[in-house]
């Protein structure tokens, strides 16, 4: 069967990973782009976006690919060290505008709401200080239940 396929110019590739899409997210997101679509540069302007991330230490949470010859050996470049117990990561927090990117906050542990409260007043606040902007401010992030939270919405 592979043969087969080979044959017919199919080639097996691995399934990518993306965020399942309701038809409540897709109206959501048809909404945004055509509320937003006549939007000068100025406008943007005035947007922060904001989200959390995990650095790893060592290597990558995914698949990592190399270019070789066939045939050539193993080189240094060519094998991705691994160590016990995976290396660590770092979670971060960080938000940029259009004057550049704000303070980094490390997030402890698993984040809650409480600490993302804590991580917009010590480090949200001052990098719009500094962002320039000083009117009409729009604060762009991700539905995540801690981002909704009552008391991080005030």
């Amino acid at each position: 069967m592979r043969n087969f396929l080979k044959a017919t110019h199919l080639k097996a590739v691995t399934k990518k990973k993306k965020p399942h899409l309701s038809i409540k997210h897709r109206q959501r997101r048809l909404a945004f782009a055509l509320a937003h679509q006549h939007w000068t540069v100025e406008d943007w302007k005035c947007v922060i976006w904001s989200d959390e991330t995990k650095i790893n230490r060592i290597g990558s949470d995914g698949k990592v690919y190399v270019w070789k010859k066939k045939g050539d050996g193993l080189t240094d470049r060519e094998v991705n060290g691994t160590v016990n117990f995976g290396g660590g990561s770092l979670m971060v927090w960080g938000c940029m505008g259009w004057n550049g990117v704000g303070m980094l906050a490390e997030v402890e542990g698993k984040m809650n709401a409480e600490q993302y409260v804590d991580i917009l007043n010590d480090h949200l606040l001052p990098s719009l200080a500094e962002s320039g902007i000083d009117e009409d401010i729009i604060f762009q992030q991700d539905n995540d239940s801690k981002h909704t939270f009552r008391r991080a919405k005030e």
